[in-house]
């Protein structure tokens, strides 16, 4: 009885942690809490049990650091090292940046579940925002999935000979204790590295695809009032409305462009390092692949590339398409600013501080809503052919070395 009773506060406690029904993102809570990020914790038991957990991970960062600083024989398992160095820091570089940002992440967070935007069309606002549920719970399905199966993988090569997941040397000094030494090395070694690689940034990515469904709607919000627009006379006294729908749009538009600069310092610092880890682990990673025999251990190390390169890949064409949003953005505005200037020739006065309102708007927003790495860049999908232009060179250049 008291077992059944402390499965089921167990049970409402996530409920009350996780299942905000008003949050679209509370999924990612989950990932953040496996990956081990600082997180806010209510009861005291999940507060203990987290320190526990980060312990965990503290140790198995150890022994990966001291993995790497083991001596190596040959230029396999030294370019190995080099992949498991900077894997660690750049978990651990996502997550400082995640925390550092924190405070403007919560904020976006909450302007994206207040869903103050409209478009003027309820059903179009509403199925934006169902497909941002639904592609938010399909990321961090996939993310767990593939995160499960690696530790699957790993647990087949627990008790085999493997050189690359070996525990470091210094592991046999525990004596009577190394195998359980070597057992917490492996202890939920591919959910937890799995999910601190990834948690940080598909934060950082679904909150930009939030903000993407807002810019859906306001980008909506101005065909309506397009048509609106197409439908009146210079007679009609409806203008008085045209006038009201307006300002209330542009002032929709330019508040969701003061959010999106909340973001866009997170943005140009993540890809800043992606750029530049994705040179050498690429490379690195398929060089390894190549040269190492099959086994699950190298199932485990193709997964993980497949899945930097897919995100890469998405990193790139994502933020590419908020451009294509300004550009239908600014097309139809003209359109209605021209428009108005055939209509309302007998109202000049009345609508030249609402054309000047939308002259603004459309100047603000070809570069309001574009992001940068290292503040001089734009992103955009020719950067990922550049990865990967990058990553074939490190190849070549380790392929070349080792056959000297």
């Amino acid at each position: 009885m008291n077992f059944h009773h402390s499965i089921l506060t167990c049970v409402r406690s996530m409920q009350r942690n996780f299942l905000k029904t008003n949050d679209s993102f509370w999924p990612l809570d989950i990932l953040l809490l496996l990956g081990g990020v600082p997180t806010e914790l209510v009861e005291l038991w999940q507060r203990n049990c987290f320190r526990c957990y980060q312990m965990l991970i503290i140790y198995q960062f150890a022994l990966g650091v001291l993995k790497s600083l083991d001596t190596h024989p040959n230029m396999l398992e030294k370019v190995w090292s080099i992949v498991l160095a900077i894997s660690l820091v750049s978990c651990y570089t996502k997550e400082f940046v995640y925390c550092y940002h924190r405070k403007s992440l919560q904020k976006l967070r909450d302007f994206i579940n207040e869903k103050s935007m409209f478009s003027g069309d309820t059903y179009h606002d509403a199925r934006i925002r169902s497909k941002l549920r639904s592609i938010i719970n399909m990321l961090t399905g996939a993310v767990l999935t593939i995160a499960i199966l690696e530790q699957i993988m790993l647990t087949l090569i627990y008790k085999k000979d493997n050189r690359l997941f070996e525990p470091p040397s210094i592991i046999n000094a525990f004596g009577r204790m190394a195998p359980v030494a070597r057992f917490m090395n492996y202890f939920l070694f591919g959910i937890i590295w799995f999910c601190k690689f990834s948690c940080c940034t598909f934060t950082v990515i679904s909150l930009l695809i939030g903000v993407r469904s807002e810019y859906q709607i306001i980008s909506h919000g101005y065909e309506c009032l397009l048509k609106y627009v197409l439908a009146l006379d210079s007679s009609s006294p409806m203008w008085d409305k045209v006038i009201h729908e307006t300002r209330t749009i542009c002032d929709q538009h330019v508040k969701l462009l003061g959010y999106i600069q909340l973001i866009q310092p997170v943005v140009g610092v993540l890809f800043l390092k992606l750029n530049y880890f994705s040179k050498l682990f690429i490379g690195m990673m398929m060089f390894v692949v190549m040269n190492e025999p099959f086994s699950f251990g190298t199932l485990v190390l193709v997964s993980c590339l497949l899945f930097f390169l897919m995100e890469g890949y998405w990193w790139c064409w994502f933020l590419d398409t908020f451009q294509d949003i300004n550009e239908e953005i600014c097309s139809i505005v003209y359109e209605i600013l021209h428009l108005l200037h055939q209509k309302s020739t007998n109202q000049h006065q009345k609508f030249a501080q609402l054309r000047k309102e939308l002259l603004i708007v459309s100047t603000c927003t070809p570069h309001g809503a574009r992001f940068k790495w290292g503040g001089i860049f734009y992103i955009d999908r020719a950067q990922f052919v550049r990865f990967i232009r990058a990553g074939y060179s490190v190849l070549t250049f380790l392929l070349n070395f080792h056959s000297w």
